[in-house]
C-alpha cells in the first residue's frame, strides 16, 4: 500500500469485512479514476483504468486482483476513510449553480 495514505480505523474494519487487500487498494490509488464526493475524493476503476492497470501490472498480476476491482475508496486529505463495493455507476457531480434568493419565488395568491 502507498505510504502517503493512512487507513482509518473505519476503513480497516471495512477492508476486513469486505475482503479487500492492500494490493487492490494500491491498484485503485495508482490507476483508479477520481471523482469529487462531498468534500472528499472517490477512487474507482472504470474500463480505461482497468486497461491501464493490466498494461502496467502485466496480465498474471492483474488477473490475480481483477475480480476485486469493483471496489471503491473514499479519501479525505491523506486518510482513506472508507472502502466499499460498487453497486452502481458513480454519479459525477454537476458544478454548483447559483441559487436564487428564497424570496424571489413567485407565490400564488390564495
Amino acid at each position: 500500500m502507498r505510504v502517503d495514505f493512512e487507513l482509518s480505523d473505519h476503513a480497516a474494519k471495512r477492508c476486513q469485512q469486505r475482503g479487500v487487500d492492500s494490493d487492490v487498494i494500491d491498484a485503485l490509488l495508482t490507476f483508479g479514476e477520481i471523482v469529487p464526493q462531498r468534500g472528499a475524493e472517490k477512487y474507482f476503476m472504470n474500463k480505461s483504468a482497468r486497461e491501464r492497470a493490466e498494461r502496467a501490472m502485466g496480465h498474471a498480476e492483474y488477473a490475480r486482483i481483477a475480480d476485486h476491482l469493483d471496489t471503491y475508496l473514499v479519501i479525505r486529505g491523506s486518510k482513506i476513510i472508507t472502502v466499499g463495493h460498487m453497486t452502481q455507476r458513480p454519479v459525477i457531480s454537476k458544478p454548483d449553480r447559483p441559487r436564487k434568493h428564497p424570496g424571489s419565488r413567485r407565490r400564488r395568491n390564495r
